[in-house]
């Protein structure tokens, strides 16, 4: 399968520009732009802006046709090459999605405000949860983790919001190197688990009682 490169900065690297200005100043052609080509743009301020990025369409009720099953592969995809400090690529296949110029402006209409008043908040804390390279790879390892947790097609609510909120928290914690919003994001991922433990549990139970009903 043939693949596109992105020339991405190392996730170490702390953005410049805070996400909601980077979000903010985004420029796109009123004819839109390719996934791949709007990644690689929005990726110069750093690999977890662009993971940041991924996540609005599941948090902030923008549907973007084609993109929510991809999405959640390429989170994984791309903090699994993290994981394995490769060079950052994606299947041409997702890169060549088309986005409407109409989705990126609704994607910043409903997500900046939140976005925003999350940043006011934001300050280098905790330091010691970025100290060890170890821990590093944790954080990243359940971003990859929540990235699965998206592709899985289960349409209840909340199924797609938690692990959503866990890459998003992870990526901006880790690029300010603040550690609490590092944590909460760890949160939102086991909250996800429990979710979908309790989802699995309550299906179950439910065939069970369906099949003692019937036979």
């Amino acid at each position: 399968m043939k693949r596109l490169f992105l020339k991405w900065r190392t996730y170490q690297v702390k953005t410049s520009t805070s996400f909601s200005k980077t979000l903010k100043n985004l420029s796109v052609p009123s004819h839109g732009i390719t996934l791949g080509k709007f990644l690689h743009d929005l990726g110069q301020q750093g690999i977890l802006v662009g993971l940041a990025f991924l996540t609005i369409p599941f948090l902030f009720g923008v549907s973007i046709p084609g993109t929510s099953t991809p999405f959640g592969i390429l989170i994984a995809l791309v903090s699994w090459q993290l994981l394995l400090q490769r060079p950052v690529s994606i299947p041409r296949k997702f890169g060549n999605i088309q986005l409407s110029s109409a989705s990126i402006v609704k994607l910043q209409n409903k997500s900046l405000p939140w976005i925003m008043r999350m940043e006011e908040k934001i300050k280098p804390r905790w330091i010691s949860w970025f100290k060890s390279p170890l821990i590093r790879q944790c954080h990243i390892a359940v971003m990859m983790l929540s990235g699965i947790l998206l592709t899985v097609p289960i349409p209840i609510p909340l199924t797609n919001a938690f692990p959503a909120y866990a890459v998003l928290l992870l990526s901006i914690g880790i690029l300010e190197r603040d550690g609490l919003l590092v944590f909460i994001g760890h949160t939102f991922f086991v909250t996800s688990i429990l979710y979908f433990v309790f989802i699995g549990w309550i299906g179950t139970e439910g065939i069970m009682a369906l099949w003692t009903s019937v036979f």
